[in-house]
């Protein structure tokens, strides 16, 4: 059982190691969630941030009708690509829902 418990803080030392600050640190700090939790959640938190800023086929679609050796429409793509990437889900707007 001693090795049993000294396996298991050996792995919860890696994951201290590994993430020793994030958004849920404070969280683990007041004992509201486990070193696990705070680990897992953080994990799902920057799954959730690439699954939901994906630019989507309708961008691709776009990009492919415009002319980007027009630099306004170029430009108006940029704008529009910066837009949807920033204003949408933001990482502080996914961890606030």
């Amino acid at each position: 059982p001693i090795d049993d418990s000294i396996n298991q803080i050996t792995k919860e030392i890696s994951l201290l190691y590994c993430l020793p600050q994030n958004k849920f640190h404070n969280l683990f700090a007041v004992g509201d969630l486990s070193l696990q939790e705070s680990v897992y959640v953080h994990s799902a938190w920057v799954f959730v941030q690439h699954f939901l800023n994906r630019l989507g086929p309708e961008y691709a679609s776009l990009s492919d009708i415009l002319d980007l050796n027009d630099t306004a429409q170029a430009a108006l793509l940029s704008r529009l690509k910066r837009r949807l990437r920033t204003e949408t889900f933001t990482p502080d707007y996914i961890l606030e829902i």
